[in-house]
Order: structure tokens, then C-alpha cells, then sequence
């Protein structure tokens, strides 16, 4: 795709505020990257990657993938590179930004990946075939739209029945930012980091204008008519420089994901959730 000269323009301020953001970020933090947010980020991408390769081992033929709010196509290129499933995935990317969906088109080309196809495209207005893809992937999305419900009714409108939907959105009602003061007694001037911006005010910062509760999605998700086929954990926290300056509490905390990853009732301890969806063969979504 080509792009006009304003929404060049557009694209070049975009990548500079990113850059300037990272700037300020090292100088405010005293650090280059934060090992937290990281593994945050790593906790997330290892679930949708696991849900996405335990569906394709279920599958013959070419499956059509879907990757709503795809950006600059980083999930689509990642999940396109597993050998094991080469040839076997035809890849669809939407962005409402031109900005992002050109980025996208230029790596797809340096990377040589023909089997992918990039659109601009309103994930609350999808202009698609009904009933055409076998899994479509919304990562972290739903939290940025005015209404999640129009995401919702899309997705289920778009896949096939028996097609799978992954979803991860953050958990507003996460336990841990509900006995985020109990640091205070051990650190001296230490706040918990928050993807919402102010701990006590959920849902804040970041963009986020939907975020809601495991329990509040469970609710809305079932409405849709999707059977919710499994629930998975993200990281306990959100990560960044408050946390990395105290490594023993992080590698407390990786010793307690461990456990509660076995353990029943836990997914409310958890910054983020992974849906994995399954629109059912019998048609019960809402009109």
C-alpha cells in the first residue's frame, strides 16, 4: 500500500513520540529496559502462542488466520515463522492506523512472507466474509475499544463455526493490585508499578477506556454465544523500573507463578488473561 504525504508525516511524528518516550523512560528510570515488563510481555505471547499451536495440530489443510488490531504485524510474523506449521496458515493483519498497516507491508516484504495479507480496518466495523476464519487473535485490544460488545459480535460473525478466538485483555480486578501496600512495610518508597496509571483508579492510563474484570468478561463473553474453553494466567504484575529495582521480590514472584499456574481458582491473581474461545457449531450468538 502507498501512503499520502500526510499520513507520512503522521507516521514519522508517531515513531519519533515512541522514541522520545523510550528516552525519557531510560532517563526517569536510570536503566535501558525493564526485565519485568519484559517478562510481562513474555508471559502474554507465550499463552497466545500455545493456543494458537495447539489448535493448528488439529487441523488439515490451510487454516485462515485473523489478527484484529495487528499494528505492525508482530504476532503474524512470529506465529508464521513456526517451521513445524509452514504452509499450513494463510494470514489476514487489521489496523485502523494506515500508519501501522504500511509498516506492516514493509516488513512483510523484507521478511518475504507472501502468505500474509495487511488491511486497514475498524475492529469494531469488520468489512469481511462471514463465517471465513478458523482462528482470529485479539491481542490486547478489547481494552482500547469505546464498545466491546461490536468487537465481540464481529468476531463471532467472522469465524467459522467451531473456529477458535484468542483473546488477552488486563484483569481489572487483579488481587495483587488489591495488596499492592503490602511492599510498603518491606520497601521504603516503593509503589507497584500499574499499566492503569494510579492503582486506586483501575482502568486508568495507557489508553485503556474498557478495561474490566475476569468475572465482568466471563459475563459479556458467554452473552456473545462463545464456550470459553480455557482461561490462562499472565504475569502477577505489570513489571517496570519500580520493580526492577528490587530483584529478590521478582524472583519471589516467579517461584509463585509457578505454583499458581498448577494451581485451581487462580486467575484473578493475574495482570492480564488469555481467552481462548470457541465459537460453537450450533449458532447462539446475539443479534
Amino acid at each position: 500500500m502507498t501512503i499520502s504525504k500526510e499520513e507520512h508525516n503522521s507516521f514519522m511524528q508517531v515513531l519519533m513520540n515512541e522514541k522520545a518516550f523510550i528516552i525519557m523512560h531510560v532517563i526517569n528510570s536510570g536503566s535501558v529496559g525493564d526485565y519485568t515488563k519484559h517478562y510481562e510481555t513474555w508471559r502474554r505471547g507465550q499463552n497466545i502462542i500455545k493456543c494458537f499451536k495447539e489448535e493448528l495440530t488439529k487441523k488439515d489443510g490451510q487454516v485462515k488466520v485473523l489478527d484484529i488490531g495487528c499494528d505492525n504485524g508482530l504476532y503474524i510474523f512470529l506465529l508464521n515463522s513456526f517451521i513445524e506449521f509452514k504452509n499450513m496458515a494463510y494470514f489476514y493483519g487489521i489496523d485502523i492506523s494506515p500508519c501501522a498497516i504500511y509498516l506492516a507491508e514493509e516488513f512483510k516484504k523484507t521478511l518475504g512472507m507472501n502468505n500474509v495479507t495487511f488491511e486497514v480496518g475498524d475492529a469494531e466495523d469488520l468489512k469481511l466474509q462471514s463465517s471465513y476464519f478458523d482462528i482470529v487473535i485479539g491481542a490486547e485490544l478489547i481494552e482500547h475499544l469505546t464498545n466491546p460488545d461490536n468487537f465481540l459480535g464481529q468476531l463471532i460473525k467472522v469465524l467459522k463455526p467451531g473456529g477458535l478466538a484468542i483473546i488477552t485483555t488486563p484483569n481489572k480486578n487483579n488481587l495483587v493490585h488489591k495488596l499492592g501496600k503490602i511492599p510498603l512495610f518491606f520497601f521504603k518508597n516503593w509503589k507497584p508499578a500499574s499499566r492503569y496509571g494510579d492503582i486506586s483508579k483501575p482502568g486508568c492510563g495507557y489508553g485503556h477506556i474498557s478495561v474490566k474484570g475476569l468475572n465482568e468478561w466471563i459475563k459479556i463473553i458467554k452473552w456473545h454465544g462463545f464456550e470459553i474453553e480455557g482461561i490462562k494466567r499472565g504475569s502477577l504484575f505489570f513489571g517496570g523500573a519500580k520493580y526492577d529495582a528490587h530483584p529478590l521480590f521478582f524472583a519471589i514472584s516467579l517461584i509463585l507463578e509457578i505454583i499458581l499456574d498448577y494451581l485451581p481458582f487462580t486467575h484473578n491473581l493475574t495482570e492480564n488473561i488469555t481467552f481462548k474461545l470457541r465459537k460453537p457449531y450450533s449458532d447462539k450468538q446475539r443479534c
